[in-house]
């Protein structure tokens, strides 16, 4: 009898131990789910570098591409560490042609189903401003887009108060922008800067500009997802 007992006693407290670990082992599924879906609610931008740095591209453009890639890293950085969840294309992807590289980055950004996306470019022909263009269509995210953009210009002027023309929508210039037509999302082409004119040239090779255009872009898509809470 003292036997039987000692072996159900043993037995009972084998499927105490076993019962305790399945709990265990269920509140720790369920708050990694947890974990996951308050993850999937956070939004996510995207950052893209203009152009890419195929070898057969103009010198203007790997210009540019080399130009602007370190301001998104950091522009990167900074929204990470400040807990913005941030999506940034496939390193490989600046390696194709201009043409294909542009529709890999607006493919993966799609994919990935970014809540909003910048792509950095420098202009050309004769100018001597910053401007930030989205989508003008009158559809949800091109009302969200002049949001994000006015935020680029209003943090330009604070952080580099040089000439800033007010954010422009794409149907009101003479080409088409991919960027801006595919993507699915509130979207927005930045350009701080011509590449062509001297003083912003200066400007650009300075060790000012990688951070000015970083913290703008920071600051601006800070500010758009705190009115979008």
């Amino acid at each position: 009898m003292l036997e039987i007992e000692r072996v159900y006693g043993l037995s009972l407290s084998i499927s105490l131990s076993i019962l305790v670990l399945l709990i265990v082992f269920c509140v720790s599924v369920t708050s990694t789910l947890a974990n996951r879906r308050e993850r999937d609610k956070m939004p996510l931008v995207g950052l893209s570098v203009g152009h890419s740095a195929h070898r057969d591209n103009p010198e203007t453009q790997q210009y540019e591409y080399s130009r602007c890639k370190a301001s998104i890293e950091l522009a990167g950085e900074l929204l990470s560490r400040s807990g913005v969840d941030v999506y940034l294309i496939e390193p490989g992807t600046y390696d194709l042609s201009n043409d294909d590289a542009l529709i890999s980055k607006v493919a993966q950004i799609n994919t990935a189903e970014c809540d909003c996306a910048i792509e950095l470019h420098l202009n050309a022909g004769g100018g001597n401003y910053s401007r930030a263009y989205y989508w003008g269509s009158g559809s949800s995210s091109s009302v969200e887009g002049l949001l994000l953009a006015r935020r680029i210009h209003l943090n330009k002027m604070v952080v580099n108060p040089s000439r800033s023309m007010p954010p422009q929508k794409q149907s009101d210039i003479p080409r088409s922008l991919y960027f801006l037509n595919n993507t699915h999302m509130p979207s927005v082409i930045y350009e701080p800067a011509f590449m062509d004119h001297s003083e912003h040239r200066d400007y650009i090779e300075s060790n000012r500009f990688t951070p000015d255009t970083a913290i703008t872009i920071y600051r601006a898509v800070r500010e758009y997802l705190e009115e979008r809470a």
